[in-house]
């Protein structure tokens, strides 16, 4: 989920690096922590890259964890889909 979310495989590539790390590192701090107190956030949240944007999906909402920002509500089971619906809609909402 972190290479994935920092660029995927073609970032680990001879010449490549891993892109905002940082923001996946800080994300995963706030899911740490209250209200959501998350031990392994990487492994107990669906998050997605959204522009410069790392959004969380918990208990069927979707937001961003370094603002608190809500993106939107979705059922859970259909959140994919729905992501790349909110990047074509409201890109303004995503933004770091």
């Amino acid at each position: 989920m972190a290479i994935d979310l920092s660029g995927g495989l073609e970032a680990l590539a001879e010449g490549q690096r891993l892109r905002r790390l940082t923001h996946l590192t800080a994300a995963c701090h706030a899911l740490r922590r209250p209200p959501y107190a998350f031990a392994d956030p990487l492994l107990e949240v669906p998050m997605y890259r959204i522009g410069g944007s790392i959004l969380a999906l918990v208990d069927g909402t979707l937001f961003n964890p370094l603002t608190g920002q809500q993106a939107l509500q979705v059922a859970p089971d259909r959140a994919g889909g729905l992501v790349a619906l909110v990047a074509n809609l409201a890109p303004g909402v995503l933004k770091y």
